[in-house]
């Protein structure tokens, strides 16, 4: 009949403890195979997001969305550049991952904020505090967005090098099967 004031965990709770495993996995991996620095920062950021989620009394349902969220991004990302050197990942993919990490520093010093008001400021911030998380959700779509049109455009120009490199390679064993058959010696550039 009556609820007990025990803290129970629900099940967005329990989403958040294993994404906060996750995250904490992903930024160590990411403190050692990605060459990203922004990236690394981010992971963090990601880690801190869930622990500040966890503590938000008002809108905490959408600020335990917008942390497993940016888990799963971050996670995304660091898959994505996994075991890449750094002069392998394009500028532009650079300088946006660090905008993102300047991003989610903003979302955490407001949820942060969120986190640690008292009941009547909560109250009184409650539809203020819905519309910055609306904003958050926005950024990470953005981002999402924007991360995937680059990787994409990325894995596209990996794949025409590729072919270029084969179509090269090919070339040459054609010149030397050519250059057998006519029992020519091949210049040294052939060889």
């Amino acid at each position: 009949m009556f609820k007990s004031k025990g803290k129970k965990k629900g099940v967005a709770d329990a989403v958040l403890d294993n994404s906060g495993f996750a995250v904490a996995f992903i930024a160590n991996l990411a403190d050692g195979a990605i060459a990203v620095p922004g990236l690394k920062a981010a992971a963090q950021i990601a880690k801190q997001l869930i622990e500040v989620a966890q503590k938000v009394k008002s809108n905490k349902e959408d600020c335990e969305t917008v942390a497993s969220r940016t888990c799963e991004l971050v996670g995304t990302l660091v898959k994505c550049l996994e075991g890449k050197r750094e002069e392998e990942i394009e500028e532009g993919l650079k300088g946006n991952i660090d905008e993102f990490g300047r991003q989610l520093e903003k979302i955490r010093t407001e949820m942060h904020k969120m986190a640690s008001r008292k009941t009547l400021s909560r109250i009184v911030n409650h539809t203020k505090d819905a519309q910055d998380i609306i904003q958050w959700k926005e950024c990470l779509d953005q981002a999402h967005k924007t991360f995937q049109i680059q990787l994409g455009i990325g894995g596209r120009l990996f794949a025409a090098d590729a072919h270029q490199q084969v179509m090269s390679t090919q070339q040459q064993v054609m010149q030397k099967l050519d250059a057998i058959q006519q029992g020519v010696v091949l210049p040294p550039n052939l060889k």
